[in-house]
């Protein structure tokens, strides 16, 4: 059986999966999967541990299925495959949430690069940018990481 290849654009700032009757436009569930990958991955490796967490993250917060969840995880390591400007596409999405919808996806990036138990160097650096994408303040990101240690 072939597995059926989905269509990963963007449409301005909105990234859509699939093609005519068959799509789905994802906006900060697209964000939130990206940056929750982006940082996890910034120690070089996703570990079990974060991507549980992550899985938890994205069902619970959309109140989705772990399958669900998965899909939407890959949707977003595939752009990364894909390259583009996706900071720029990020940052125009995060333009559209509220600072309490931001400061929480914040929240959730912190939750996710602490579920290893240590917090590396390149993943301060992907904080650092991911707060930086979501508009935080430079004394909000430092907080937030100083939680994290």
């Amino acid at each position: 059986m072939e597995k059926k290849q989905r269509n990963i654009h963007f449409e301005g700032a909105r990234l859509v999966a699939g093609t005519g009757n068959d799509t789905a436009a994802h906006d900060a569930k697209f964000l939130i999967s990206v940056l929750l990958i982006y940082v996890a991955k910034g120690d070089g490796k996703i570990d079990s541990t974060e991507t549980d967490r992550m899985v938890e993250i994205v069902s619970s917060r959309f109140d989705s299925s772990g399958a669900e969840a998965m899909e939407m995880l890959s949707d977003a390591v595939k752009t990364f495959i894909d390259g583009g400007d996706l900071v720029g596409k990020l940052g125009e999405i995060s333009l559209g949430l509220t600072d309490t919808e931001c400061q929480e996806i914040f929240e959730m990036l912190l939750d996710v690069v602490k579920a290893d138990g240590h917090l590396a160097d390149g993943e301060v650096r992907t904080i650092e940018t991911s707060g930086m994408i979501l508009g935080l303040s430079d004394d909000a990101i430092q907080a937030g990481i100083q939680s994290a240690r």
